[in-house]
Formats: C-alpha cells, sequence, structure tokens
C-alpha cells in the first residue's frame, strides 16, 4: 500500500471525527500500538467547533478501564459514553428496545 494511499485515509479519518455528530466505536481494544491512531482522534477533536454530542462504545465484556479510556480519548468524562458491553447483540437489542 503506499505511503500516499494511507496518508488520504488518514487525512478522511481526521475529517470525519472533526464534523461527526456522534462516534460508534466497535471492539477496537486500544492497543498501545495504535497510539497514533488515538493522537489522530484527539488532534481531531481539538479543532471541532462543537463537542461530540454522543459517543458509543460497542465491546465484549470488557473492563471499566476499557471505557474510562474511551472516554479519555474522545474527551468526555466516562459516563458520557454509552456503553453496549455484551457486544453486537446488545447494542442491536437495544437499538430495537429504543427504537
Amino acid at each position: 500500500t503506499s505511503r500516499r494511499l494511507l496518508q488520504r485515509l488518514r487525512d478522511r479519518e481526521e475529517k470525519a471525527v472533526r464534523e461527526a455528530d456522534e462516534v460508534y466505536v466497535f471492539g477496537w481494544s486500544m492497543p498501545r500500538s495504535d497510539k497514533d491512531q488515538m493522537q489522530l482522534i484527539r488532534r481531531a477533536l481539538a479543532s471541532r467547533k462543537n463537542p461530540l454530542r454522543r459517543v458509543v462504545a460497542v465491546n465484549w465484556n470488557a473492563p471499566n478501564n476499557y471505557y474510562h479510556r474511551v472516554a479519555d480519548v474522545f474527551g468526555l468524562p466516562p459516563k458520557a459514553v454509552t456503553r453496549h458491553d455484551e457486544g453486537l447483540r446488545d447494542f442491536f437489542h437495544r437499538a430495537v428496545v429504543a427504537g
């Protein structure tokens, strides 16, 4: 893969985070090796005009500190992250019940 292609993808990713109203995190374990991704998200958030309205994290039996890390990366208090800790089944079930 060319570096040029990767840079275009990262530019689009940063623009998406900068312009989004809501962010959905599906199964991203946030390993230390993704430090560049966390920096990209923080940089995009720093240039936003308005805060995110909503961050939803979908994972499977993640520890509490996982959701704290998601909140930290997206610049929110932990209680502001909507948690779906039983994976996609939990996410879709709540969507059907609410919808």
